[in-house]
């Protein structure tokens, strides 16, 4: 006769002897489906309620879980996020920097979002009858952004005087204004430091510590001087005088070029000049690719920067006006009682932006990522 044991029985009636034996597993008579608590598999048992004997070999173990809990045996499984926190404990400072980060995200996306929702109000919408400075519109004028592609235009200076151009002309200026100056203030700030970086003599020391001292010392108070010897250099109103002017050593960017090129092991340099290579060469061959990422940061930065410049084509570039000056005659000069209304200003700061958060959204992770510098890709 094959073998018998105590079997653990539940049914509507409930579960006997529960606390005799832990529960393993969970079986179902294969005659009347009772199910069955048992603690061993390949062994012969019989069912208590209709006497049938069967082999428990396939165990549905998944069926532990309810039996468990319909018996007070309750059997938790860890969740996911439960297991999360528990290998990455969060402590209280963590907490106070995620709330303090986030409400400094949303005081930068707030005044966005606000820009562009005016932008799309009627001034009458805005300010006269609703009084709708932070509602929502209501109703889209995208009509705005058609009078303000008319309207904005800013003077430029001719041989025949004083006329007026479009936001075409301006792209235009603004376009090859920011890329040059982009490109030759980064060369600037990477010859420099590669120089003060890779090569040990005296005037290195001293380079830095000008740059340092520049950093420092504030200087106000040059414009005057700077705008006569620019008139005296034939660099006023010329493309080339401003790609020279902008030529300067940037004290933050100078420092990024310094601490990357400074921690390239020297085997690459002494290898290429084993072969022949000479300073320009390793300069640019291998140094120069190996900087890319904090090269190309640099430069996204440095085209911000310009693309935002007013202040330069208004005071040296009368002849070339760019977006950016085209913006501030916009909002302050132009006299137009059209445009000269809330919505329609910032309508055209939003157009001002397309390009700018066009760069972003394709550039994000170079801008926001980690520079990593090695020699193997």
């Amino acid at each position: 006769m094959k073998k018998k044991v105590d079997l653990f029985v539940y049914n509507e009636s409930g579960a006997q002897n529960v606390a005799a034996t832990p529960v393993k597993h969970v079986v179902s008579c294969v005659n009347c489906q009772t199910k069955l608590r048992i603690d061993r598999q390949n062994v012969a048992y019989k069912c208590p309620k209709c006497g049938a004997y069967f082999q428990a070999q396939k165990v549905k173990v998944t069926e532990t879980d309810k039996v468990a809990q319909n018996v007070g045996e309750k059997m938790e499984k860890p969740s996911k996020l439960k297991n999360f926190f528990q290998k990455h404990p969060i402590s209280v400072f963590a907490i106070i920097s995620f709330v303090f980060l986030f409400a400094y995200a949303v005081s930068l996306i707030f005044p966005l979002l606000w820009s562009l929702m005016t932008s799309l109000k009627s001034y009458n919408d805005y300010v006269i009858f609703e009084n709708n400075g932070l509602g929502w519109p209501a109703k889209l004028e995208f009509s705005n952004y058609v009078t303000i592609f008319s309207k904005f235009v800013a003077p430029m200076e001719t041989e025949y005087g004083e006329e007026f151009v479009g936001i075409g002309i301006m792209a235009l200026n603004s376009l090859w204004y920011a890329v040059g100056t982009s490109i030759v203030s980064t060369m600037a700030s990477f010859l420099v430091g590669y120089v003060v970086a890779r090569f040990k003599f005296k005037f290195c020391g001293i380079i830095y510590t000008v740059v340092i001292l520049q950093m420092i010392i504030p200087t106000v108070g040059t414009l005057p001087s700077e705008l006569r010897i620019a008139q005296a250099l034939h660099l006023y109103n010329t493309v080339h005088g401003m790609l020279f002017m902008k030529s300067y050593v940037t004290g933050l960017y100078f420092l990024s070029f310094y601490a990357a090129l400074r921690v390239i092991p020297k085997d690459y340099t002494e290898a290429a000049y084993l072969d022949g290579a000479g300073n320009f060469r390793v300069m640019f061959n291998i140094m120069l690719p190996m900087a890319s990422g904090i090269f190309s940061t640099v430069l996204l930065l440095n085209f911000i920067a310009f693309w935002n410049d007013y202040q330069t084509p208004l005071i040296y570039m009368p002849s070339f006006p760019t977006l950016a000056y085209g913006l501030w005659y916009y909002v302050n000069g132009a006299f137009d009682l059209e445009t000269s209304n809330t919505p329609m200003q910032l309508g055209g700061c939003m157009l001002m932006a397309i390009p700018l958060l066009t760069i972003f959204f394709i550039f994000q992770k170079k801008l926001l990522g980690n520079v990593s510098i090695g020699g193997l890709k």
